[in-house]
């Protein structure tokens, strides 16, 4: 599947980092799309460990809910001793 890039400034990007990296600008273009699936693959296992193992046990109330700063001071340990 032949990709063709209209976009100068992307062009640009693909070079810079082709010659960075030592490598042709197809390899580059390689790296980063394999790059990006590793992230998003390990961002969506995380998501569905949050999902399934975490919020879960959260009790309803608390869920949604941000803390205060002086409810993280607490939780961090800061604050008079």
């Amino acid at each position: 599947m032949p990709i063709t890039i209209n976009d100068p400034e992307l062009e640009q990007f693909i070079r810079e980092l082709a010659e960075e990296t030592e490598v042709d600008d197809v390899e580059a273009i390689r790296a980063l799309v394999v790059k990006h699936r590793d992230v998003q693959r390990r961002l969506a296992s995380v998501m569905e460990w949050l999902r399934n193992d975490v919020w879960p046990h959260i009790p309803p109330e608390h869920l949604g809910k941000r803390i205060t700063r002086e409810e993280k001071a607490v939780l961090l340990g800061y604050g008079p001793d």
